[in-house]
Order: C-alpha cells, then structure tokens, then sequence
C-alpha cells in the first residue's frame, strides 16, 4: 500500500522481504521501481498499479489534477480509469459484430486491454507523450498483447495519416483551462475545452471507413441546451457523419467550480487562488452547465442526436 498506492519510497530490504529477492529484481528491471535520489531505498518512479474491467493490469501514473508531481504531467489516472471503462465497454460492443483495426488516444494504453484485444481487435495507439507510449508499449508486454497492439508517438492522426480504421477510440484532453492557468497537458483543453475536441472530430470522416465508427469519451462547458460541443458536432457532421451524442451526467456550473476548488486546495502549496480565473473563464463564456457526454459517428446521412441519461 505504501509503495505502490501512496508512492512512498521504502528500503529495498523491506521491499525484497515482502515480495521476495527475485521479484524486487524483477520490478527493478521493468522499470515499476526504481532507486530513489537517496540511493538507500526504491520507488514506484510515477507508476501505479490499477485494475479496469475484470482482468485487466494497468500501470499509469497516480496524480490529481492539476499535476500533484510537475515534472511528470503527461499520463491522467484517476477518473481517466472509469473514461477507460466506458470506452472499452462501447468498444466491445462494437468489436462483438465486426473484427476491426482501430486507434485512439492512447494515454497508458488502458483503453486496450485484453478484453479487448482478444475480441480480435489490432489496435494501434496514438500519444503525443514518449512516456504514454512507454507504459502503454509495457502494458502490453504485462498483458500479452504485444502482437495486437502497437503504439507510435505523434499528433492525433499525423502518424497514421494514410490509414482508415474501423473503430476510433478516444478520450482526449477535454478540461476547459484559462489561458493563465499551467495545467498538465494531459488534461489541458484549451479555454473552451475543444482545444483536441476540434481537430480529432473533424479528422474522423477522413479516417474512417465505409463501415466504421468512432467512440470518444469527453466532458465540457455547456447550458441547458447541452455541451459547446453541439455546433462543433453540427459542422463535423456535413462531412457525412451520422452523430449521437449521450449525456451520461450533468451538473451545475457552481457544483463543477466547487470540484475544481477542491481539487485546487489539495496541492501542496495550495492553488486555490486561481480558481477565480476558472470563475472569470465560465461567466465569459455563459457556461451553467458542466457536462460528461459519450460522441458516437459514423460514415453516414448528416445529422446530429443529442440523447441524455443524467439525472439533473
């Protein structure tokens, strides 16, 4: 618990004592632990085990948002599990009718389980972080899946430009950021939160085939008319896009400024004086509504359907 939950570093002894001399090795050699800066003890070096679906073994890196380790903000953990859920869910769906080839973006790769990948899917993943591509390249040797899954680093499409898939599967940065706030990458959307939103939706007609179907999991600014998302989902659609849209959950804007206010005052120092640029940011853009939504398209008749299963 202390070492792998809590990221404590603890003397390698104590460490080889519980998990035996030869699996300390082990986890030193792959990587999930490391020395600390001392030289007398080990740690997890960032990385944290975590359970998605049922069999599932992931590593990501633990942390809150924003970053509670600066130097390392590239890979969200967390909430992005549950996001990783959801997306694996839908994409077994999908991979239960059709054997496909797909592509997402990949974080630490969690999205392509197993589960997944025994389903017959090739899954090729897309980071524009090296170390999102490391754990997610290890997630696959931890899982044996090696053989299907492959991840390239680069901007959204620009390493598969030439490629059609089946499936395309994401869940991008989405958290709308004031301008002048520093905020990890990973989560980093821009001010109206479609910073990736934007090309990774327009990007779908073009790199999907005949048959195929895009799943992206987000969340975002909105009022009671919905997410800012809808007139984005409006335009990519006249591309030949059949869209749904399915609110999952909703909130007020006080109750998600709240959220970021707590988040805020758990960083050590404090951050919760920037919280009144997020306040700023939502009265400028009229935001009432904080939303978490499920995209699905395909190749199809233009047109937009907005569905909602949140309790308001």
């Amino acid at each position: 618990m202390r070492l792998y939950t809590l990221g404590e570093p603890l003397a390698l002894d104590v460490v080889e004592s519980i998990l035996t001399r030869s699996a300390g090795s082990f986890n030193l050699a792959t990587g999930l632990l490391a020395i600390d800066a001392s030289g007398d003890g080990v740690l997890t070096a960032g990385l944290q085990p975590s359970v998605v679906l049922d069999s599932t073994r992931g590593f990501h890196q633990p942390r809150l948002i924003p970053a509670s380790t600066p130097t390392l903000p590239d890979i969200y953990l967390r909430s992005g599990v549950l996001h990783a859920r959801k997306l694996s869910a839908a994409a077994i769906k999908f991979a239960a009718v059709v054997r496909v080839r797909a592509r997402s973006c990949t974080g630490s790769g969690i999205a392509a389980g197993p589960e997944i990948l025994r389903r017959g899917i090739v899954w090729t993943g897309v980071d524009l972080s090296d170390r999102a591509i490391e754990a997610a390249t290890f997630n696959a040797m931890l899982n044996e899946t090696q053989d299907r899954f492959t991840a390239v680093s680069g901007n959204l499409y620009a390493p598969v430009d030439q490629n059609r898939f089946a499936l395309i599967v994401a869940n991008p940065p989405f958290v709308p950021v004031p301008a002048s706030i520093d905020f990890p990458v990973y989560g980093d959307g821009g001010e109206d939160g479609l910073l990736v939103l934007r090309p990774l939706l327009s990007g779908l007609r073009e790199h999907l085939m005949p048959s195929g179907r895009a799943i992206v999991y987000a969340e975002g600014l909105g009022d009671d008319r919905g997410p800012v998302v809808l007139d984005l989902l409006e335009s990519v659609s006249q591309s030949g896009l059949t869209i749904g849209i399915t609110l999952i959950s909703t909130i007020t804007a006080e109750h998600a400024l709240f959220t970021i206010g707590r988040m805020l005052s758990a960083q050590t120092p404090s951050r919760l004086d920037e919280l009144g640029a997020w306040r700023e940011l939502f009265a400028r853009l009229g935001t009432t509504r904080y939303h978490k939504f499920i995209i699905e398209a395909r190749v199809g008749a233009p047109g937009v359907v907005l569905r909602s299963i949140a309790k308001l």
